[in-house]
């Protein structure tokens, strides 16, 4: 990613970095899911943006792509949902448009933290069914922070543990989910069992300082 020429990034009238700077200093390698309840602008807009900070396109070829993107992942009506608002989709439609702004430039790396989060079910495993794709079709190589058992079930290859900052526990999610070692491993992936089975705290069993 070439930096001489990148000027620091400007705040707008509400306090917040242009995106058209800030785009410039993200690496076209990796990308992160991001939050669609910051957007202020055209849903469209957002991936567009992308990938003109990325590519030598044209701005109209950038808008094609953008709704090219959308009608990958499904999304019916690419041009409207171009033109929407976050307000104006549903949790999942709003899933899917920030998946496709973090595809567009093809990343070899994904970063997903809590994807499925106030999602319904239907919409959750809808997501799910898309990470896969992603991973398997795009070759993209993924790395899902969760709580959940099933996402992580359905995603990961590897899982790590982490409580209070350190990593307790790592390896091949089959041998982890089949024979976990550290209290926050059970705690984690056996949360259906009692706390006395385990041999752990009840704080452990809630999820409390421990992350995956």
């Amino acid at each position: 990613m070439a930096t001489e020429s990148m000027s620091p990034p400007r705040p707008n009238p509400y306090g917040l970095l242009a995106w058209e700077h800030m785009a410039r200093y993200l690496p076209d390698r990796f990308a992160q899911i991001p939050d669609p309840a910051t957007y202020f602008a055209e849903l469209g807009e957002q991936i567009a943006e992308v990938i003109y900070a990325h590519r030598d396109w044209t701005w109209k070829h950038c808008k094609e792509e953008a709704k090219s993107a959308l009608a990958r992942l499904g999304l019916a009506d690419p041009d409207r949902i171009y033109q929407a608002y976050p307000h104006q989709l549903s949790g999942g439609q709003r899933q899917r448009i920030v998946l496709a702004q973090a595809l567009v430039c093809g990343p070899t790396l994904l970063i997903a933290d809590e994807p499925t989060a106030s999602l319904d079910a239907r919409a959750r495993s809808e997501l799910l069914r898309l990470l896969q794709q992603a991973k398997t079709q795009a070759r993209t190589s993924m790395l899902l922070i969760s709580h959940d058992p099933g996402i992580q079930t359905s995603l990961a290859d590897r899982l790590i543990v982490i409580s209070k900052g350190e990593i307790v526990e790592e390896g091949p999610f089959a041998s982890l989910y089949s024979n976990p070692v550290h209290p926050h491993t059970r705690a984690m992936l056996h949360r259906d069992s009692p706390a006395s089975e385990l041999g752990i705290g009840a704080d452990l069993m809630e999820g409390k300082h421990s992350d995956v």
